[in-house]
């Protein structure tokens, strides 16, 4: 089709031709789950990284009075959610346990928001002279060390809790069935139909297989 300005205009078939092909797109696709899967392997990473220093640092200051066995405690649990997290979405990768990740990382989440605020506040200790019953104030810089820890895995599992919600299908085993068309029992003798997935479905060339009275 020609304009009177001279411009000229394909056809809505040639048009057609030059969208993405569907292997290309599922090309991107599978890119960027890979993107999405090292992101949140390397936010992992990092989680197992802190935690290991803030179970170092939980050591230390474990002789605080009224404290210390919750800083223990809180520490290996942030150490166990980043193996346990670590095996769901790179082995597991079934429905219910995606969504038990998220949960257990939003309470990771909140309880490293409370760790960080204790400590801190704690590290502002006052030493006294005289003897006071349940109270500790031995080690500032190790507990303003277990605080800095503390913000940090916050941020971290509040930055993986929000990116595996954003991105939980990429960790669900069970969707992939349904991304496989190409093993579907449609055929499709059209030329080019080989190895692309979508062209199966073309309703104007696929055929049916014999049902079983025919067999």
């Amino acid at each position: 089709t020609t304009l009177s300005h001279g411009t000229s205009f394909g056809s809505p078939f040639s048009l057609a031709r030059t969208a993405p092909e569907p292997s290309a797109r599922a090309s991107m696709d599978l890119l960027g789950d890979m993107e999405h899967r090292q992101l949140l392997k390397t936010n992992l990473g990092l989680q197992g990284a802190f935690s290991f220093a803030l179970l170092i640092c939980a050591c230390v200051v474990a002789p605080t009075a009224n404290a210390g066995f919750n800083a223990v405690l809180t520490a290996l649990c942030s150490c166990l959610f980043v193996v346990g997290a670590y095996r769901v979405l790179y082995r597991s990768q079934s429905t219910l346990a995606v969504g038990f990740v998220i949960g257990v990382a939003t309470m990771m989440s909140l309880l490293m928001f409370m760790t960080a605020i204790f400590w801190g506040q704690l590290s502002g200790c006052e030493k006294v002279d005289e003897d006071v019953d349940q109270y500790t104030c031995d080690n500032k810089k190790a507990y303003g060390a277990t605080c800095a820890f503390s913000v940090l895995l916050f941020l971290l599992d509040t930055a993986f809790t929000i990116l595996l919600v954003l991105w939980r299908d990429d960790f669900m085993g069970e969707t992939a069935a349904y991304e496989d068309i190409g093993s579907s029992p449609f055929v499709n003798d059209q030329p080019g139909a080989e190895g692309n997935s979508y062209a199966a479905y073309d309703s104007s060339t696929y055929k049916v297989p014999p049902s079983s009275a025919d067999l």
